[in-house]
């Protein structure tokens, strides 16, 4: 179990989705106490890791393929939107909010990672074809470690999860 939290916190996961009803990481308590030093409060960015497995019944190959192609399957409220400014900028987020006048984009997973975009100075906009998910994020991973990434996701971070008892004879 505590395998597979720390590599869940370690591969910054957190960063994008959560696990409702997740057992806290013992660092994650102490890391709250010191939180002063962040960037405003973490949003999710990423689908409740919870749903995903009851989404899926729980099938571990399926979840380890969405792991692997994060693009494959992007739920529309997740999707990025990529706008391409008059400037020749390009800004990639989730629309907050819009009016007649502007776009409200968050660009990152924290709060203040937000840019209010000027719907005269947009060019273009289009759906991201790509999830800010990379693809790649179990490659420096072992077997061990991806089963116990795995473990943890579909007992949906629950220490007490029957994945985890020992088998008794």
């Amino acid at each position: 179990f505590f395998k597979g939290q720390q590599l869940f916190t370690k591969l910054a996961c957190a960063q994008c989705h959560k696990i409702t009803g997740a057992d806290p990481a013992p660092s994650a308590l102490h890391d709250h106490a010191h939180a002063g030093h962040s960037h405003g409060p973490s949003l999710t960015v990423g689908p409740d890791l919870t749903d995903v497995v009851k989404k899926h019944k729980g099938d571990a190959k399926v979840l380890l393929q969405e792991i692997l192609e994060p693009s494959r399957n992007v739920e529309e409220k997740y999707r990025k939107v990529i706008f391409e400014m008059e400037s020749g900028k390009f800004v990639t987020g989730n629309i907050v909010s819009e009016d007649k006048e502007t776009v409200t984009v968050q660009t990152g997973p924290t709060a203040d990672q937000q840019q209010k975009l000027t719907k005269k100075e947009i060019e273009s906009r289009r759906p991201s074809p790509v999830s800010i998910m990379p693809a790649a994020i179990l490659n420096p991973l072992d077997k061990e470690q991806i089963l116990d990434l795995l473990a943890y996701l579909l007992a949906t971070g629950k220490a007490d999860h029957p994945a985890f008892q020992q088998q008794k004879k």
